[in-house]
């Protein structure tokens, strides 16, 4: 997000950050949580929601919720869904594993194209089919052309296989 309030709720753009005298505290104008200050070395500055400690390995609430969700979306309709589940052999730890046959990935933070390669190769090693299901971090999230380059590294390795691209919320 490229805007935060500061303490005083004052609204502040990331590209106004540098000229402030002291570093104050900067919050999300949607859902008020504490956001950081990310200065890019290529790219503009932004704010990003801070991961919250938690027994998910630091994995944040919304992430959590998102997969116990779909788990209990997916038991409800007769699958065996389990989530953190350890994948043998290729030290992974699948968010959600469908009928041991299906691993799902809620993906919220963006990814390097090399990152989404190793962990999908990883998997498919493994012996699973994977889905990834791409979440957004704002409910204002409208997907714009400056989206599809975060989104590239997910449909670049399988473009020739017509990649549908779902989303969860």
């Amino acid at each position: 997000m490229f805007f935060a309030h500061i303490d005083n709720h004052h609204l502040i753009a990331a590209s106004q950050v540098a000229a402030l005298e002291s570093q104050p505290r900067f919050f999300c104008p949607t859902c008020h949580e504490r956001v950081i200050f990310c200065q890019p070395r290529r790219g503009r500055p932004y704010f990003a929601h801070q991961a919250k400690a938690s027994a998910g390995g630091g994995e944040s609430d919304r992430h959590q919720a998102s997969k116990e969700s779909m788990a209990r979306i997916l038991r409800e309709a007769g699958y065996e869904a389990l989530t953190e589940v350890p994948i043998a052999g290729i030290q992974r730890r699948a968010d959600l594993c469908i009928n041991k046959r299906w691993v799902l990935e809620v993906q919220y933070a963006q990814m390097s194209a090399e990152e989404l390669a190793q962990r999908t190769a990883d998997y498919h090693l493994a012996g699973f089919n994977l889905l990834w299901l791409l979440g957004y971090q704002s409910p204002h999230f409208k997907l714009k052309p400056a989206h599809l380059k975060r989104l590239w590294p997910f449909v670049k390795p399988f473009a020739d296989l017509g990649l549908c691209l779902p989303y969860w919320h």
